[in-house]
C-alpha cells in the first residue's frame, strides 16, 4: 500500500487496525451471509431470530482469530492514512 500511495504522490502517514469485533463480524458474515440485517429482517420472526443467532455465534467463534490477528499485527481489515503535498 505504501508503494502504491507514494507512486500516486501521497505520503503514507499510518495504519490503524479495525476493532477485533468488526473483524470477527466480517468473518461471521463471510460464512453466514443470511445473518445480514437486510436478509434477516425481511423474513418471519422465527427465521429472523434463527439467522441472527447463528450470526452472533459465528462472530463469537471468530473472535479469538481476530484477536490473534491484532496481536501479531496482521489485521485483515483496517484504515490507512496518507497525505498529498501540493
Amino acid at each position: 500500500m505504501r508503494r502504491l500511495l507514494e507512486g500516486c504522490g501521497f505520503t503514507f502517514k499510518g495504519w490503524e487496525s479495525q476493532n477485533i469485533w468488526d473483524i470477527a463480524g466480517y468473518f461471521a458474515l463471510s460464512l453466514i451471509p443470511q445473518a445480514t440485517t437486510t436478509v434477516a429482517c425481511t423474513q418471519p420472526t422465527v427465521v429472523r431470530f434463527f439467522w441472527r443467532s447463528v450470526g452472533i455465534l459465528a462472530t463469537l467463534i471468530g473472535l479469538p482469530f481476530s484477536w490473534l490477528e491484532a496481536l501479531y499485527g496482521y489485521p485483515s481489515a483496517g484504515v490507512f492514512f496518507a497525505q498529498r503535498m501540493e
